[in-house]
């Protein structure tokens, strides 16, 4: 399992070694944020409004498209 983490949040290089990526991290985390709070919201146990969860998906999905496009360019 931690090795599975350790590949989600690692980028690949030219050499073989993984380096930390802080856009993929961000893009996770803000990710995972707004699913909860869209699950909460769904659930109806707090109400989040449309206007906070609909940036945080447009950041995590740029955070990832860029570390996305970035691997694709490099190759």
């Amino acid at each position: 399992m931690k090795q599975f983490i350790i590949d989600i949040f690692s980028e690949e290089t030219p050499t073989g070694a993984g380096k930390f990526s802080s856009k993929r991290f961000m893009g996770v985390i803000v990710g995972l944020l707004a699913a909860a709070g869209a699950i909460v919201s769904g659930l109806h146990w707090y109400e989040v409004a449309p206007e906070i969860l609909n940036p945080m998906w447009a950041f995590s999905a740029t955070m990832l498209g860029v570390s996305i496009i970035k691997g694709v360019l490099n190759k």
